[in-house]
């Protein structure tokens, strides 16, 4: 949501306020797959999250921490 207000209160470019959105979406599935499959690892990646305070810094953080353990492949990923 954050990055939509940001798209519409300046002068962003569509593609990057589109890439942002689809970034957190992402974020979102492959959160509900690490809870579905590992309770344990989504109660660690939350509390790491909650000491990060830029939005990129959550994301490297959920990634590096969810490939650790859990296998899916990131959008735009060719298979």
């Amino acid at each position: 949501m954050c990055q939509i207000v940001a798209g519409i209160s300046g002068e962003t470019p569509l593609s990057r306020v589109a890439l942002s959105v689809g970034q957190n979406v992402e974020d979102e599935v492959v959160l509900k797959q690490v809870r579905e499959e590992e309770d344990a690892l989504y109660k660690r990646i939350e509390a790491g999250t909650k000491k990060r305070t830029s939005d990129h810094n959550r994301r490297c953080y959920l990634l590096k921490i969810a490939k650790e353990y859990i296998e899916f492949v990131r959008w735009g990923e060719k298979t």
